[in-house]
């Protein structure tokens, strides 16, 4: 089970900033927040629409993720053969 073994960090989109974490509450079926999921809620935050399934998307049909995530996270996928 992902929540219970790793660290999850949870990043909002823009539509999703405000209620955050009633709403990761209600994702993952918890009554409360364990310390092991972090999310970011700050109204300073810079929000995009760039979701994961895009990025799995687009590396699977071979297309560039460049600008769209860190490139050591691009190296990581490429690396380790991921979304193929």
């Amino acid at each position: 089970d992902i929540i219970t073994k790793h660290k999850v960090i949870v990043f909002p989109r823009e539509h999703t900033l405000w209620h955050i974490e009633e709403r990761v509450k209600e994702g993952f079926g918890l009554k409360t927040i364990p310390e092991n999921i972090i999310v970011f809620n700050s109204r300073d935050l810079l929000l995009t629409n760039i979701s994961s399934s895009a990025i799995r998307d687009r590396v699977k049909k071979r297309q560039s993720i460049r600008y769209l995530v860190l490139p050591e996270v691009e190296e990581y996928i490429k690396e380790h053969g991921l979304y193929q």
